[in-house]
């Protein structure tokens, strides 16, 4: 019988996604419900993240950004699904949220300045 060595590195590797897979279709087929999200940063691609999740039929719990024009933007996105998420302005009280399973973050990379 050929045994080829394993190695540290694909162990981890397949540790890993089995982990992960576990996890994540467990907490779904135990919940047996749609997950729920939320979205930080809704302006121009936060916007279209929002309209794929929710063709997804993700349940949005909250849509957060600090320009109040585009959570009220995202807000009405998703008021057109029958659903009302809440508005938020600050990133942690989405995800300090413990009905939320998954965040979107598309906010702007700014990088660093010299």
């Amino acid at each position: 019988m050929n045994h080829k060595s394993f190695g540290r590195r694909n162990f981890v590797r397949t540790a890993g996604v089995a982990f992960t897979t576990s996890l994540f279709t467990r907490n779904l087929e135990e919940a047996n419900e749609r997950p729920s999200g939320g979205f930080i940063g809704v302006g121009m691609m936060g916007s279209e993240n929002l309209k794929v999740a929710l063709e997804q039929s993700v349940d949005v719990r909250a849509v957060c950004d600090v320009y109040r024009p585009h959570r009220e933007r995202a807000a009405a996105i998703v008021a057109a699904t029958g659903r009302k998420p809440k508005q938020v302005q600050d990133f942690r009280d989405v995800l300090a949220d413990p009905s939320i399973d998954f965040v979107c973050i598309s906010t702007p990379d700014i990088g660093t300045r010299t």
